[in-house]
């Protein structure tokens, strides 16, 4: 596996101890705060992080409940599990306790999971869909990728109960910072006068996230 890759799962990595040991998701702050001090920048879309080194990396974060995700993408099966070998063995030492294994559950994928027991709330995990899964695209002009996701959770219920709160939506679009109102505009549920206070917020990448996010916000409408 190449240097650069195993340079992206040192940034991962530190996003978990952050995550573990230094409160990177107690709230809108110390998330924002956190990911700028490592590099990282906001994207137009509502909680979409990029940063340029070591190589393009993406994160996506959420308040509601307070999570980090990165996907790292590989071309050949026998790196990506290298490099979920690697993770894994890196987020065991940190955390200091073996992931439950295969906790997906699912047929076509390679998963372990940590529920932290120290009171946090946080729960990590690290899932590859190698390029057989199901999950994994097959753009016609394109070979398919591998792909590693690993993911810090805090306070998984209590999150998802918060982006249903409409009270909570509408507090924060009009007495909340462009960070918060970014955040709230990539929520999958808005109320309809959240989403026109949005689009008519003076922060141009509160008023891009909203719109970036209007497909998403349809789609999860259609379910209920």
């Amino acid at each position: 596996m190449q240097e650069s890759c195993w340079a992206a799962l040192d940034v991962v990595v530190d996003l978990v101890r952050a995550a573990a040991d230094h409160g990177l998701l107690d709230d809108v702050g110390s998330l924002s705060e956190g990911l700028v001090a490592r590099g990282w920048r906001r994207h137009r879309r509502g909680g979409a992080w990029l940063r340029d080194q070591p190589e393009s990396l993406g994160a996506w974060t959420s308040v509601t409940p307070p999570t980090v995700s990165v996907h790292l993408s590989y071309e050949d099966d026998d790196d990506a599990h290298a490099a979920l070998a690697g993770v894994v063995s890196r987020i065991e030492k940190l955390l200091g306790a073996a992931p439950m294994r295969d906790a997906s559950h699912e047929p076509d994928q390679f998963a372990a999971f940590w529920g932290c027991e120290d009171g946090t709330g946080l729960q990590v995990s690290a899932t590859l869909h190698p390029t057989t899964s199901s999950m994994v695209g097959r753009a016609d002009d394109a070979a398919p990728v591998a792909w590693l996701q690993v993911e810090a959770v805090r306070d998984r219920t209590a999150g998802e109960a918060a982006e249903a709160d409409a009270e909570r939506a509408r507090r924060t679009a009009r007495e909340g910072t462009a960070v918060e109102r970014w955040y709230l505009a990539g929520q999958r549920i808005l109320p309809p006068d959240v989403v026109t206070a949005l689009e008519d917020d003076d922060n141009p990448l509160v008023v891009s996230a909203v719109h970036g996010h209007a497909h998403i916000r349809a789609f999860v409408a259609g379910q209920h």
